[in-house]
């Protein structure tokens, strides 16, 4: 696996058009054989119970499709960054502007929709380094391969469960991003999200207010063929009054562009329905 996963990376790399083309293929070729479908069409019914069958076959073969699209864009783009110039768009940029001018760190709460790969290694390129929590993948091999592939940026990838050396990075005065819509491995807190008490991470939240951080809510997604990235601020500080805008501000990015978010994991396998 671990040799294909080299190959297919090496394509993406050298070769992203034909590329994104065979994976659109693929993309295909999975949703028909039903991986993880049943989560897809759950998460779905969930979050839109008023669409249709018809909506949601679309949306779920363009979730996949999207998925390994954004896939061999990061490949392409980890390596040569400075592609990017010229082909995004910013919405609310003068947010993003005055809190890198206030010399505080900056909690990037971003999450897998869009181009969610791509938005820490262009902000660390082109304006600030960051440190980026990630989940490790259980195949070791496969796990280093990623981790190789992202370590081309000028980011600092840590085990999300590796709080010592988190701490570290936020002393060291790093920016930290954030993917916190998945569900959490603690206890978390819970909050209405597509109208379903569900669970968010709330320890980064916490460390936001220990040391001072500037909170800003930020997505990259397609939109008209062009790259967008919009910044969104907030004027709270609390774990308790962020969640839930995080929480509120994530579904309305979601419902922008449902095709582009990984509904995938199975996020509401604990919630009371």
């Amino acid at each position: 696996m671990s040799l294909l996963i080299k190959f297919l990376y090496s394509l993406s790399l050298f070769f992203p058009r034909p590329m994104l083309k065979f994976v659109s293929f693929m993309g295909d070729m999975i949703f028909l054989f039903g991986l993880r479908k049943k989560v897809l069409y759950k998460n779905l019914n969930i979050a839109f119970p008023e669409k249709g069958a018809n909506w949601r076959r679309y949306i779920g073969r363009n979730v996949y499709r999207h998925f390994l699209r954004q896939s061999v864009l990061s490949v392409y783009y980890a390596a040569y960054p400075e592609k990017l110039d010229g082909m995004i768009d910013f919405i609310n940029f003068d947010i993003f502007k005055t809190a890198l001018d206030q010399g505080r760190p900056i909690f990037y709460f971003t999450a897998h929709l869009g181009l969610w790969e791509i938005l820490p290694l262009y902000v660390s390129y082109k304006y600030r380094r960051s440190a980026i929590l990630y989940q490790k993948i259980r195949n070791e091999k496969i796990n280093d391969l990623v981790l190789e592939h992202r370590s081309k940026a000028n980011c600092i990838f840590t085990d999300r469960g590796d709080i010592k050396q988190i701490l570290t990075n936020l002393r060291n005065g790093l920016d930290l991003g954030l993917l916190v819509d998945q569900r959490p491995i603690d206890q978390g807190y819970t909050v209405k999200f597509f109208n379903v008490d569900t669970r968010f991470y709330k320890i980064p939240f916490k460390l936001l207010k220990k040391f001072n951080a500037i909170p800003l809510f930020v997505f990259c997604y397609f939109s008209k063929g062009r790259i967008i990235v919009e910044f969104k601020g907030s004027q709270e500080s609390s774990p308790e009054k962020l969640i839930p805008e995080y929480a509120a501000t994530l579904e309305s990015f979601i419902k922008k562009c449902p095709e582009q978010y990984f509904w995938l994991h199975n996020r509401w396998r604990d919630a009371k329905l």
